[in-house]
């Protein structure tokens, strides 16, 4: 008798297991599907995607990927960005921008929602192809898609330095996009919100670059070094940033003077006798400008 009941619990395990697995199957797979994300949505393909250069800057040639990634997000935001276009904005924020850059129209939140349909999250993207992207955001002739790259570059920028190898090479690239295309507008939200967490991150490497940077011939990365540290705060290093402005206070550009000013201006906020003495020992090297916004909320 007792033989019996161990046979038949073993014959009732056995089909428990059983049916468990068919359960299993019919179940669980469909929701393994439904979980893909958005960007494994977008589809893999054998290609190539090659940058060319701009009408107003150099952009590096991206080799070979099996992954057709880039220019499938890139179409998908055109067919949505045109959608939505306002032809009366578009001419109105391209006079604003002196005529440099042609636009769709959007406003920051339209294109900002836009963007979130499109792209969703991109936290499961590798580094390479995160620069990708932004290189052929870059290479479109609307300003929306710069403006998008610059989101998005602020926005995974852990994911561009996730050690240092890559966070040079992203570097590399985040320069690119700063001496194409180049306006306010792009070049202070990467200076700071980017670059700037790069330094922090690896200074011992990328601090001599800034150094670098702050005596480059190109304007925008003069600016970008002497903004890189806008946001650091409490780890903003004083000497270097003293230097830096020190470095560039002859320039007579505009966008410098007003960068030495502002950079000055936020480490007030923390360190106002420091700032303050700084430029009245240097008020005869330091533009009248960049005075008045250093010590603005003085």
């Amino acid at each position: 008798m007792v033989s019996m009941v161990l046979i038949l619990e073993r014959d009732i395990s056995r089909s428990l297991r059983v049916i468990t697995r068919r359960i299993a199957a019919v179940v669980i797979m469909p929701k393994v599907k439904k979980s893909r994300t958005k960007c494994e949505a977008l589809g893999k393909q054998t290609s190539s995607v090659r940058v060319t250069s701009g009408s107003q800057g150099k952009l590096r040639t991206v080799g070979k990927t099996t992954e057709k990634f880039a220019e499938t997000v890139v179409s998908k935001l055109r067919r949505a960005y045109s959608k939505a276009a306002d032809g009366e904005k578009a001419i109105q924020m391209k006079r604003y921008m002196r005529d440099q850059f042609e636009f769709y129209g959007l406003s920051a939140p339209q294109r900002r929602a836009i963007d979130k349909q499109v792209l969703g999250d991109f936290t499961s993207l590798d580094a390479e192809s995160h620069r990708q992207l932004l290189l052929l955001l870059w290479q479109q002739p609307q300003r929306e898609f710069q403006m998008c790259g610059t989101d998005l570059a602020i926005r995974y920028w852990k994911i561009l330095s996730e050690d240092q190898e890559r966070c040079k090479t992203s570097l590399d690239c985040v320069k690119e996009l700063i001496t194409t295309k180049s306006w306010w507008d792009t070049v202070d939200m990467l200076a700071c919100n980017v670059v700037g967490n790069f330094v922090l991150r690896y200074p011992t490497t990328l601090v001599p670059v800034m150094e670098e940077w702050v005596e480059d011939e190109d304007m925008w990365l003069r600016r970008t070094a002497i903004l890189h540290q806008l946001k650091a705060k409490h780890n903003t290093d004083q000497d270097r940033l003293f230097r830096m402005c020190l470095q560039c206070c002859h320039e007579k550009e505009f966008f410098i003077q007003k960068a030495i000013g502002w950079a000055l201006r936020e480490h007030h906020k923390l360190h106002p006798q420091d700032v303050t003495t700084f430029v009245q020992d240097n008020r005869d090297r330091l533009a009248k400008l960049s005075q008045r916004e250093a010590l603005k909320h003085a």
